[in-house]
């Protein structure tokens, strides 16, 4: 009989241990669901912000290019010729007039800033976003302009893709430096 005590026990013990273990499973998936959620907010944030770095950055390029085009005609057409031992393998710098490129400049900003928008706009119309982006106006920081080569600061404030308004994460500011000079060869 002792020994079937004993069995009784074990097996009463083993039942109870199996019925104590069911439910500590829901708390731990539930940690996890809160992590993989985390991880999905942080993730689409980073590649968010990137996207509109790069876009920022080309925006900037592309006016950049616009106002280089800007000849200083005077100096373009009556330099002084330089004797073929002395060009510069990479070219002659192109004489750029600084006045000029800083209006093209912030002329091709603030067409793509609005071209931005309306295109924000029409897709926010044909469909349903979580945030919409944030397409606020593209503000110049820092315009350079040496007569050979043009550097602009800029910066962009935008919303995040999905905002946590608790902590106060609702937009962040991407600010980029982009320079630029033209050659050519003669």
């Amino acid at each position: 009989e002792e020994i079937n005590e004993e069995i009784n026990e074990e097996i009463n013990e083993e039942i109870n241990e199996e019925i104590n273990e069911e439910g500590s499973i829901s708390p731990l998936i539930f940690l996890y669901f809160v992590i993989l959620m985390f991880a999905i907010f942080i993730l689409s944030n980073i590649s968010s912000a990137y996207i509109a770095r790069r876009e920022l950055i080309n925006l900037t390029e592309g006016a950049l290019a616009a106002s280089s085009q800007e000849l200083d005609k005077l100096r373009y057409y009556y330099q002084m010729p330089t004797p073929s031992w002395l060009d510069n393998p990479l070219g002659e710098a192109v004489p750029i007039d600084c006045n000029k490129a800083a209006s093209v400049f912030q002329r091709e900003l603030e067409l793509s800033s609005q071209s931005q928008a309306s295109k924000s706009e029409s897709q926010n119309r044909n469909s349903e976003s979580i945030n919409g982006e944030f397409t606020g106006k593209i503000n110049i920081l820092d315009f350079q302009c040496d007569g050979k080569n043009l550097r602009a600061r800029v910066i962009k404030e935008q919303e995040l893709m999905f905002a946590l308004p608790i902590f106060g994460l609702d937009t962040f500011t991407n600010e980029v430096e982009v320079g630029i000079s033209t050659r050519y060869q003669r």
